[in-house]
């Protein structure tokens, strides 16, 4: 395993960090949205056929699977099982290959998200063998091509527990985020987010808060925008929340049609979502919004209880639980088709089978599926795949 590259120490510092007050406005964007009911959206069941595991996944034996990603071609995992490591299977389900052991004695690698862009993958590190926030961690970035590894960034840097700390990818950029507390996980220098250049190791700011008031959190990138929520500061009215989308080439705030609360936001541009609720609330309805057209659609939420919300492409999605006929199945899928006004569920059949870890890209919908019982060290766990989209999304 290659040992890992360290990041530099010194940081280039851009000149033009946007003002948090200062905003462009985005005459595009309706300020008034589109409110559907959920009269308004037609819902269909994806079933899983007769034998669809035996014949659509692959089992990892004796392991519990933690975050996935893929992409065309492959699945990439972690297991769980100590010391944490990172595999890459393809999609056909032949062998499986070890992309990153943890570096730390019982390390973990599952508190972070897996990410994928161009050649790289990103995730965290941690040596806390339980799995929480609090440890040593490292950022770390694998170029899938070499097998070269790059620590962006570090506990020891940042000065943060990962309770506060938030990374995304896109092309061979990682943006971090910066938040330095007190043990009381009080705010004490403005929040901040840094760019950093995989291939030529250059780290630069791209936007910092003017003062103690808010707390960046929850940041996503696609092309050239960085869309993220500014939560308020311990103390601070949590009705101050609210969701930020910068234009990483002008280094300018683009002006939201954001109403408090809403939480968790996403982007695959042109596309931008958050859920109208508090972070840890469950979603009711979410905000959709197409930068290219400003359409801007209101959407409930169909099922409940759920996951928080994601985006593939035009798709939101997330996991739920809805009542299917004469029963409620176990957490399963919904996949939404905002624009067509239309709902998927994705229905495994059983109560005692439901879906885990989701993740979608241009060929499958790929996930593991978890029993109706606490996992285990010694339980299987099925890796599995549909198409994507599915013949009646067409």
């Amino acid at each position: 395993m290659p040992h890992p590259t360290e990041a530099p120490t010194s940081t280039t510092i851009a000149s033009n960090v946007p003002d948090v007050v200062t905003v462009t406005p985005s005459p595009l964007i309706n300020d008034e949205p589109i409110e559907l009911s959920l009269e308004d959206i037609e819902i269909s069941t994806l079933s899983f056929p007769e034998n669809f595991v035996e014949t659509n996944c692959a089992a990892i034996e004796n392991s519990q699977v933690g975050p996935l990603a893929s992409d065309e071609q492959n699945l990439y995992y972690v297991v769980m099982n100590e010391p944490s490591n990172l595999y890459r299977m393809p999609l056909d389900f032949s062998e499986e290959s070890l992309i990153y052991s943890s570096t730390f004695e019982n390390g973990f690698l599952n508190v972070f998200p897996v990410q994928l862009s161009n050649n790289w993958i990103l995730f965290v590190d941690t040596n806390n063998p339980t799995g929480s926030f609090f440890g040593e961690w490292k950022l770390i970035a694998v170029n899938l091509l070499t097998s070269d590894s790059v620590v962006v960034t570090t506990s020891e840097k940042a000065n943060a527990s990962l309770l506060n700390f938030y990374a995304t990818i896109s092309g061979d950029t990682v943006y971090w985020v910066k938040n330095v507390v007190d043990e009381g996980n009080v705010l004490t220098l403005p929040s901040s987010i840094y760019a950093y250049q995989l291939v030529d190791g250059i780290e630069s700011l791209v936007y910092e808060e003017t003062s103690l008031d808010h707390v960046v959190t929850i940041p996503y990138v696609s092309e050239d925008y960085l869309v993220f929520e500014r939560d308020p500061n311990i103390g601070k009215a949590p009705e101050s929340i609210s969701i930020a989308l910068l234009d990483l080439k002008s280094n300018t705030l683009v002006d939201l049609p954001y109403e408090s609360p809403g939480s968790m936001p996403q982007i695959q541009y042109p596309f931008i979502l958050w859920k109208n609720s508090y972070r840890f609330d469950q979603i009711k309805s979410f905000t959709y919004i197409n930068l290219l057209t400003g359409q801007n659609t209101k959407v409930p939420f169909v099922g409940n209880p759920n996951s928080d919300i994601y985006l593939y492409g035009a798709y939101p999605f997330a996991r739920t639980i809805i009542k299917t006929g004469d029963r409620s199945t176990m957490m399963t899928l919904v996949i939404f088709d905002v624009s067509n006004r239309k709902a998927f569920v994705v229905d495994t059949g059983s109560n005692d089978v439901g879906i885990g870890r989701v993740d979608i890209n241009s060929n499958y919908i790929v996930f593991n599926v978890i029993p109706n019982v606490g996992g285990t060290a010694d339980q299987t766990t099925w890796l599995c795949k549909m198409p994507f989209p599915a013949p009646n999304m067409q």
